[in-house]
């Protein structure tokens, strides 16, 4: 099940039309057996989630891609959204609707 603060990110960045694609990407291709972290917990998968979510910019191809980076090596993900380094970095993310790609 998604966090509040990620479904507040997805609605921030993409078109309500958009929101329950967005959450079945993530709760179906982007789970913790689907990165290869089965003991991550709803928190670790949090900063998975928002790391595509702002890797996307608001975008379904570049979300699709970052859920793919994020199956191939999740860490690789972080660090292309800049919470590779600061475990709490993603708590101080803002999505932005000026961000919207679509």
């Amino acid at each position: 099940m998604l966090t509040a603060r990620t479904r507040l990110a997805i609605r921030a960045l993409f078109a309500d039309t958009l929101w329950a694609r967005v959450e079945r990407t993530l709760t179906d291709e982007c789970t913790p057996q689907a990165v290869h972290a089965a003991d991550f917990t709803t928190c670790d998968m949090e900063r998975i989630w928002l790391a595509a979510l702002a890797s996307s910019g608001g975008d379904l191809s570049r979300l699709d891609a970052a859920v793919l980076l994020a199956q191939t090596d999740w860490r690789d993900l972080l660090v292309g959204a800049g919470f590779g380094s600061d475990g709490s970095a993603h708590l101080r993310w803002t999505p932005s609707r000026t961000a919207r790609g679509n």
